[in-house]
């Protein structure tokens, strides 16, 4: 549990390269996920560049993270394994993969940022990682060792814990 807690959004990385091992650590974490049928549509695409990192903080200004991270991943879906696109269940498997890498980079003392992507920079993004035509980009995640620290996090709100259904008879 102390992973899930000490998991923060880390916005700048010390200049220090992710290991070969704690790389595969998270690719491996995020293979673990659940997907919807099994479908496994998942690809990650590492990036180590500075120069493509460049280029992608020129597509999304939200990704300034990339300037000071040593690795970015980019988690895409394979849309040809994906049974049902149109249902998005590959959104909600690629999601289960990032926070999965996001928990295991905070259990490994590395820090983590979650960086969406909108629909016009993964077409981008898609011609800047030479993706496939059917391989669609969703999430960037940065990794490093943090150059900030921030204390674990609490933000369990029990108003909003509901029993049953939503609403107590009171309220309907």
């Amino acid at each position: 549990m102390d992973a899930i807690f000490q998991r923060r959004s880390i916005r700048r990385y010390e200049p220090i390269p992710v290991p070969p091992r704690q790389m595969e650590q998270l690719l491996r974490a995020g293979m673990a996920a659940p997907t919807s049928g099994n479908n496994q549509e998942w690809e990650f695409v590492v990036i180590r560049s500075a120069e493509t990192m460049a280029r992608i903080v020129e597509l999304d200004s939200y990704a300034g993270a990339l300037k000071s991270a040593p690795v970015c991943v980019a988690l895409c879906a394979d849309m040809r394994r994906v049974a049902e696109p149109e249902e998005l269940f590959w959104v909600q498997d690629l999601s289960a993969a990032a926070q999965n890498m996001l928990v295991a980079a905070a259990s490994l003392g590395l820090g983590g940022l979650w960086m969406g992507l909108y629909p016009g920079q993964r077409a981008a993004l898609r011609s800047l990682l030479a993706l496939p035509a059917e391989v669609e980009p969703l999430i960037l995640l940065a990794f490093g060792v943090p150059a900030e620290k921030k204390p674990p996090i609490n933000r369990y709100l029990p108003d909003r814990v509901h029993q049953e259904t939503y609403c107590s008879d009171s309220q309907k």
